[in-house]
């Protein structure tokens, strides 16, 4: 799926994503992050779900911007290369959906998603997969480094991108919106 040119067309990012922000901008899964700012933390930010065309935005920057498109990319070619490993006789510290999940339904919903996944490894829903894992994954960082008072050059650089990212500033995405509080 890797490539130096953007593999979807922005009509499929944008359905991708507008299909995926139900579950990215879940309440019960996305979090307020604290606004950090070199050398200090401030107040609260306001990072409620984008309320206009975030999908839209997000797809024009994913076509405009190579380096978004190719990280993106990037990403699902990887998750695909570590789904598929995920056999537990073949590799035994793989991913494990028994390990994963508490309880036998869920086990099997889990098997059949990770089944449907490597089925279609070119499928444009991979962009909402990677933007969901993205933002969980920075929200996890920042929550961590604030709670341990470690805040960083690195941890401002992903505070800046969650907040780009939530509030669709991405740099060629068109014309930005700020959500609600913002």
């Amino acid at each position: 799926m890797s490539s130096k040119y953007p593999v979807f067309s922005e009509f499929q990012v944008e359905t991708a994503l507008a299909e995926a922000a139900g579950l990215i901008f879940h309440p019960q899964l996305f979090r307020s992050m604290p606004k950090i700012s070199l050398g200090q933390e401030g107040e609260q930010s306001q990072t409620e779900p984008p309320m206009d065309n975030w999908p839209g935005k997000i797809a024009a920057a994913y076509v405009r911007l190579p380096v978004l498109s190719n990280f993106i990319q990037a990403c699902a070619s990887d998750a695909l290369r570590v789904l598929m490993a995920d056999d537990p006789k073949a590799n035994p510290t793989g991913l494990k959906a028994d390990e994963m999940c508490s309880s036998a339904k869920a086990q099997a919903v889990l098997r059949s998603f990770i089944a449907q996944l490597i089925q279609r490894p070119s499928d444009a829903k991979w962009i909402g997969i990677i933007m969901f894992s993205l933002l969980r994954t920075s929200e996890e960082t920042i929550g961590n480094a604030v709670s341990a008072e470690e805040m960083t050059d690195m941890t401002f650089a992903v505070s800046m991108m969650n907040s780009a990212i939530v509030s669709d500033r991405v740099p060629g995405s068109g014309v930005t919106h700020h959500g609600a509080g913002h």
